[in-house]
């Protein structure tokens, strides 16, 4: 894809933290079966500049992630990390083609956990709109992602309160 090697054009003049994420680029053939899951990650951000090495960095790092594994980024506001994160998600999920089964996105500090829970849940199919318990949605929640490879992100956190119910693992 052009935008990728634009990208790692631009990314390798910043820094030569790169070679890894290169290779993969030229290694990694398409998968044999199309993505299915849902990708509720905003649309991607067209100037991108920059972050080279952040972005190289937190996607060397994703592309390894052990599962129910939690990375945060951290920082005060208005220096980039969402843009890094939607930036990086459109990466891992267009190109390298993981996290088959879905990029899951929440900003916690505009949302209750439970209307997250259950828009999550209607993503995969399923209605829980009868449960009103946290407890009980995140347990529910927890048994349909169990068994899929997924990215969650979770954008604004602001206490740990906020987001211990909206982790898979």
């Amino acid at each position: 894809d052009e935008k990728i090697t634009l990208l790692l054009d631009h990314c390798r003049q910043e820094t030569g933290r790169l070679d890894r994420l290169a290779k993969l680029l030229d290694l990694i053939p398409p998968p044999p079966a199309p993505i299915s899951g849902p990708f509720e990650v905003p649309r991607d951000i067209p100037q991108f500049v920059g972050r080279g090495a952040q972005l190289a960095e937190l996607c060397e790092i994703l592309f390894d992630a052990k599962p129910h594994t939690v990375y945060c980024l951290t920082g005060m506001g208005g220096i980039g990390k969402t843009a890094l994160a939607i930036h990086a998600a459109h990466i891992l999920w267009g190109h390298f083609k993981l996290f088959k089964d879905g990029v899951l996105w929440a900003e916690p500090a505009g949302s209750d956990p439970l209307s997250i829970l259950k828009r999550w849940a209607r993503a995969y199919g399923y209605d829980f709109g009868g449960l009103s318990n946290l407890d009980d949605c995140a347990a529910a929640v927890r048994r349909v992602l169990a068994d899929k490879e997924i990215l969650v992100i979770l954008d604004d956190v602001r206490s740990p309160e906020q987001v211990l119910p909206l982790l898979p693992g």
